[in-house]
């Protein structure tokens, strides 16, 4: 079998987040590779995920396993050729070098599960990579109530939801388009592969029950859902709020930045805001430092505390340049719109975890 080098690098670098994550099996630090049909398919598993790559290949390869590690480092040259050997070894030859690396046998490899009952889901895959990225920010890796450490996916005919929250900070993005009726829970450890994966060129959703498989041109991406029910949202996000001023977020980040100095380990900071129609005054105390900071703007009258930490990273999330800030009814929270993402922050799920509710 013949094929680009480049073009086997790139496919390789994109596999190594599913390679490796389960130590204890030796089999699961391999690929397997098979050649056929003027492709070369590649496929990799953490059990918990699969990934399979397919890339435009000269000949045949047949089922075969070999270790990642050793299989990059012995990539070169423009094009590369592989072999099996009666001895079942794997010989890669390019430019005048030639590297025999050992095999494992194909069939000892976990194949790509079958999406039995799956329901192809319209959604537009491009609209969804965008909200599911903007949500996902948010989700812990590790959480007292573990259903929280995953993305939530909503699908109705008319609307399609995706949030977040780390019990004090909610995500959510409510995009009005036309959608199948689905649900899935990605678990957090998935959520960058999930990502990668959506935003493939020509990109399709099936769901199953208890998995998610993404097909998109040139591979294919398999996941398990998180079981379990997602908390309703709603009592959080659906309370009255009101307008208190609109500002640009990366402005007030450059200002609230400065906290960060002065934060004490194993401490939750502190910081006072108080709004006027001159601005946001800012004042955070600690043994430390103490530091007043004032930042620009009209704003409604109002007086909070907040964690400028997690404060910060709510406006880091923000993509554009201006956003719209609220308060609630009791101004114990505060509410960040862009577009269509809400954040929601400050101990928003004490509404909601005394009783828990289900969709």
């Amino acid at each position: 079998m013949k094929i680009e080098t480049k073009l086997l690098t790139e496919a390789l670098q994109r596999l190594r987040p599913i390679v490796g994550r389960r130590s204890g099996l030796p089999i699961l630090q391999s690929l397997r590779l098979h050649a056929t049909q003027k492709r070369l398919n590649i496929l990799a598993s953490n059990l918990d995920e699969f990934q399979l790559e397919k890339l435009e290949c000269e000949g045949e390869l047949e089922p075969v396993c070999i270790s990642y590690e050793r299989l990059m480092y012995a990539l070169g040259g423009d094009t590369l050729t592989m072999k099996i050997t009666k001895k079942d070894v794997l010989v890669i030859k390019f430019d005048r070098n030639e590297i025999i690396l050992a095999t494992q046998s194909a069939e000892d490899f976990p194949a790509m599960p079958e999406e039995k009952g799956g329901v192809k889901i319209g959604v537009n895959c491009a609209d969804l990579a965008v909200d599911f990225k903007l949500a996902s920010w948010v989700a812990p890796k590790t959480y007292k109530n573990f259903i929280l450490q995953s993305v939530h996916v909503l699908g109705t005919p008319k609307m399609l939801t995706c949030e977040a929250t780390d019990g004090r900070n909610l995500a959510r993005i409510c995009h009005p388009l036309m959608c199948g009726d689905f649900e899935i829970l990605v678990p957090t450890d998935f959520v960058a592969n999930f990502s990668s994966a959506i935003e493939r060129k020509d990109s399709e959703l099936t769901v199953s029950e208890g998995s998610t498989r993404i097909d998109y041109d040139g591979g294919a991406y398999h996941c398990r859902q998180l079981e379990g029910k997602y908390p309703n949202t709603r009592p959080v996000t659906d309370g009255p709020t009101k307008q208190i001023g609109e500002f640009d977020p990366s402005e007030l980040v450059e200002v609230l930045s400065r906290i960060e100095n002065y934060y004490v380990p194993a401490r939750d900071p502190i910081a006072e805001l108080s709004f006027s129609k001159d601005g946001i005054e800012i004042k955070f105390r600690e043994t430390t430092g103490e530091l007043e900071l004032f930042f620009e703007g009209k704003f409604e009258k109002h007086a909070c505390k907040v964690n400028p930490n997690s404060l910060l990273r709510c406006l880091r999330a923000i993509p554009e340049d201006k956003c719209k800030l609220f308060r609630d009814e009791d101004g114990k929270k505060l509410v960040l719109t862009s577009g269509n993402l809400e954040i929601h922050t400050t101990n928003v799920l004490a509404d909601f975890q005394a009783k828990p509710k289900t969709p």
